[in-house]
């Protein structure tokens, strides 16, 4: 979500920009889309969907159509850079990137909460309770998150309007009609001018003095509250897994034997995507925010890895869970290297 009040970008840097934008978008663009054509397929032949293939689903579509908003305001900056600069055009890219973003981290916290209802073993009566009844409602969880994605965007949308018609300092100037008819009333033009480079004055020297920078106040606690419930369920969902994982490996202690068990796969495997989302996430984060904060100016070479950052969040990810998914890896093995697997070659579950 770039900040196009801040100027022109060298050419450089958006040719490298566009390039990295453009590759990140073809990989998700496919992962994404492969993710959700396979899901699609196993409930079109067998009529039944289980909650990880929903979530998958969901989830691939968000990012898909993530990747391509990223995309299309790439473009619209690096090719018309006049039109995006406008309030209307920037609110639109605004409100379907942070939209997108928080509907593909809520999904993706859901897939979390899955994984630790089909995976993990405890005893506790609330476990029990939860690992019967969230793969019921999950419809309506995937349903309250879009909702709630929507709700918590537009505190964000509103913010970065007041930000874009504060930075318009076109009504401090004069227009061209009142200076082409400065001669009728030169009085009243040099007043008119003389105000106007006042005005201009005082907003540099707020601005210089950090003033200005207030305007920057509403974004951190608004990116912490619609983040805040999706990633407390996340970091819960992550210690359970891993204590189920602690104590199954402390009943498995001195059978050697037991450690090839599918269900410790499956904990290592659940706890591999879980560690890689966090990373990405994390990474994504940081240059999202340096992005929205101007930590890192378009001049700066940094504002490179910022770009990587941003565009590579919505697909490295999907390509973990591919991995990570034994039905989606062996697909993608027949499709693009048709590779042959023996029966039984692979034991992880559908994760």
């Amino acid at each position: 979500m770039t900040d196009y009040t801040r100027g022109k970008a060298p050419v450089l840097v958006q040719v490298i920009t566009l390039i990295i934008t453009v590759a990140f978008t073809v990989l998700g663009s496919v992962v994404n889309g492969f993710i959700v054509t396979m899901n699609c397929i196993e409930w079109m032949k067998t009529r039944n969907l289980n909650s990880i293939g929903i979530v998958l689903i969901s989830l691939g579509a968000a990012r898909f159509c993530f990747q391509w908003e990223i995309m299309a305001e790439k473009i619209a900056f690096a090719f018309y850079p006049n039109y995006i600069s406008q309030v209307p055009a920037i609110n639109i890219f605004t409100l379907f990137w942070v939209l997108l973003e928080r509907l593909s981290f809520w999904f993706a916290c859901w897939l979390s909460v899955l994984y630790v209802v089909k995976i993990a073993n405890f005893s506790h009566p609330l476990f029990i309770f939860l690992k019967l009844i969230i793969p019921r409602i999950l419809p309506w969880l995937l349903l309250g998150s879009t909702v709630a994605s929507l709700v918590t965007c537009f505190p964000l949308y509103w913010g970065f309007d007041m930000e874009y018609r504060t930075n318009s300092t076109s009504d401090l100037l004069p227009n061209d009609s009142i200076l082409n008819n400065c001669t009728l009333a030169p009085d009243l033009c040099k007043e008119l001018l003389n105000k106007s480079i006042k005005c201009v004055s005082e907003y540099v020297v707020k601005a210089e003095c950090g003033i200005l920078q207030k305007k920057y106040a509403f974004i951190i606690p608004t990116v912490c509250v619609g983040y805040s419930l999706p990633f407390f369920i996340f970091c819960v969902a992550a210690f359970l897994l891993i204590k189920s994982l602690w104590n199954h490996t402390r009943q498995m202690k001195g059978n050697t034997m037991a450690f090839c068990n599918p269900n410790l796969e499956a904990h290592f495997i659940a706890i591999k995507v879980i560690s890689f989302y966090l990373l990405f996430s994390a990474f994504y984060f940081i240059c999202m925010l340096s992005d929205m904060l101007d930590l890192v100016t378009e001049e700066n070479p940094w504002m490179l890895v910022v770009s990587f950052g941003v565009a590579a969040y919505p697909s490295l990810h999907s390509v973990i869970l591919i991995w990570s998914n034994s039905k989606l890896r062996q697909s993608w093995e027949r499709i693009f290297h048709r590779g042959k697997f023996p029966p039984g070659g692979h034991t992880s579950q559908n994760h």
